[in-house]
C-alpha cells in the first residue's frame, strides 16, 4: 500500500534498534503499519547472514511488538515454497550481515527480481544494516543514493569513496549536473532513513549524514536532522 505517493515507504537501519519502541518513540515497524493490509505477510530475508536464527529470533520479537503474527524466514536456498512466501510479502526485512555475501545469493536464486516486483506491488521493504546498503544504488537501487551504515566512528569513508568514485567514474560523463545527482546517505547506529513514496527523506531518531558533491566538484556533508527535535537522541 502507498502513502500517497505512488509507492509504500522504505525503512533504512543502521542496527535492529529501530524495531523496537523505545523511549515514548514508535519503532519502524509501528510506523510501517498505516501502509500494510489486515493481517499482514512479512518476510525476512537472511541471506546476508547466512540465516543465522538468533537474528531470525529478533525480528520476530519485533513483529510480536506490533502483534504481525504471520511471518517467516525466507531461506538463502530459495526453495520454492521460499519463493511463495516472499512473492505474496506485504512487509519484507533484508537483514544485516555481508552485503556481498547477501547479494551474490539474490543475483543466484532470483531474489533481486522478487524483491522489486514486491516493491512495485506495494510492499514495504525494511532494511537492517547490509539490508539497508542493498536497496540502494550498486544494489537494488530502489533508493536513489549510495547507503552507508554505522560508519560514523570512520568518519563514513567507505560511503564518501563510493561517492566520490560513482562521481568521477566515466559513466557518469564529465556533465558537472550529473556530479550534483550523486550522493550518499549515512545511517548512524541507533539511526532510521525513513524514504516516503513521494521520494522525500526524513530522518528518524538520529541525524542522517548526507554526502553530495559542491560546484566545484568537493563533497559537502550535512545531516538531515529528525523533524521533532525530541526524535533526536532517542536511539
Amino acid at each position: 500500500m502507498s502513502d500517497g505517493g505512488g509507492f509504500a515507504p522504505i525503512f533504512l537501519l543502521a542496527d535492529s534498534r529501530p524495531l523496537f519502541a523505545a523511549q515514548g518513540r514508535p519503532s519502524v515497524l509501528a510506523r510501517a503499519l498505516p501502509h500494510l493490509p489486515d493481517s499482514p505477510r512479512a518476510a525476512y530475508l537472511g541471506a546476508s547472514n547466512g540465516d543465522d536464527p538468533t537474528f531470525y529470533e529478533l525480528f520476530a520479537a519485533a513483529m510480536d511488538e506490533v502483534g504481525i503474527e504471520n511471518r517467516q524466514m525466507v531461506n538463502s536456498r530459495f526453495s520454492s515454497a521460499d519463493r511463495e512466501w516472499l512473492e505474496g510479502a506485504d512487509l519484507v526485512v533484508l537483514a544485516g550481515g555481508d552485503v556481498e555475501r547477501g547479494w551474490r545469493l539474490f543475483e543466484q536464486r532470483g531474489v533481486d527480481e522478487v524483491l522489486l516486483a514486491r516493491f512495485q506491488a506495494g510492499a514495504v521493504l525494511v532494511g537492517v544494516s547490509a539490508g539497508a546498503v542493498q536497496l540502494g544504488w550498486g544494489w537494488l537501487g530502489l533508493v536513489p543514493a549510495w547507503i552507508g551504515a554505522h560508519e560514523e566512528k570512520e568518519g563514513w569513508g567507505e560511503l564518501r569513496g563510493r561517492v566520490q568514485g560513482s562521481g568521477s567514474d566515466e559513466s557518469q560523463g564529465s556533465d558537472k549536473s550529473r556530479d550534483r545527482q550523486v550522493r550518499g546517505l549515512g545511517v548512524p547506529f541507533g539511526g532510521t532513513l525513513m524514504v516516503h513514496g513521494n521520494g522525500e527523506f526524513e530522518a528518524l531518531r538520529r541525524g542522517v549524514v548526507e554526502l553530495a558533491f559542491t560546484e566545484d566538484g568537493q563533497i559537502r556533508e550535512s545531516v538531515l536532522l529528525p523533524a521533532d527535535p525530541e526524535e533526536a537522541g532517542a536511539g
